[in-house]
């Protein structure tokens, strides 16, 4: 059988399909609060607010109370949501981003372990 471009592409297993406006706007809304909360962590433990309610106090003062660990956790984490567009949306050929989905995914998973025996909020 002689493969042609035509029949190739006519394969819906090979072709790509569209993704859905909803599904994307989502993603890109998740990467985007995803990083807002890094940052914000970050601040948080570089500059610790003297005028925050009570209880997002609390919550600095846990975080900070950790903080090499909470910074070890979520700087990978954010690496990783950043690099998900480039495995997800496949629109250039990124197998350096796969390779690093990994490694990055085993070190937050290792840093979330070693915070839960300090949970926060359950």
């Amino acid at each position: 059988m002689k493969t042609t471009l035509n029949s190739i592409d006519s394969n819906p297993i090979v072709s790509k399909t569209a993704t859905p406006l909803w599904l994307l706007t989502g993603f890109w809304a998740s990467i985007a609060i995803s990083v807002a909360v890094v940052v914000r962590r970050l601040v948080a433990i570089v500059h610790p607010s003297q005028s925050a309610p009570p209880q997002m106090a609390g919550l600095d003062a846990a975080f900070a109370s950790h903080a090499l660990l909470t910074v070890a956790h979520i700087v990978p984490a954010m690496a990783f949501v950043l690099l998900t567009p480039f495995v997800f949306l496949r629109r250039t050929a990124a197998a350096w981003a796969e390779r690093l989905l990994f490694p990055l995914g085993a070190v937050v998973g290792v840093t979330a372990y070693a915070m839960s025996t300090y949970s926060i909020g359950g």
